[in-house]
């Protein structure tokens, strides 16, 4: 690698270590891609219509596991959602 590339890959590192939230949002991102979180977490994505303004935002088909109950994909977002409080529903679909 030449000196100037060089230079160029240790500001670029310099800059994500000063910045350490613009690094841990972009893998996060990363990461939620890759692993397909929005096909569980995201509403809609199961029935085939999904509603990629609310993406990652909780699912609404639950999963029922015997003798635990119906779970549904929390929301993944950082905004709240009613219905849901601390990654958990608190209100039936059907109220």
């Amino acid at each position: 690698m030449n000196a100037p590339m060089k230079s160029l890959v240790y500001f670029g590192a310099v800059l994500l270590t000063l910045n350490p939230c613009f690094a841990d949002a972009q893998r996060g991102a990363y990461l939620a891609k890759i692993m397909d979180c929005g096909g569980c977490h995201t509403p809609g994505q199961m029935k085939g219509q999904p509603d990629h303004s609310r993406a990652l935002a909780g699912g609404d088909v639950g999963f029922k596991l015997p003798g635990l109950g119906i779970f549904y994909p929390p929301n993944l977002t950082r905004t709240r959602r009613p219905g849901w409080e601390n990654g958990r529903r608190t209100k039936s679909k059907r109220q």
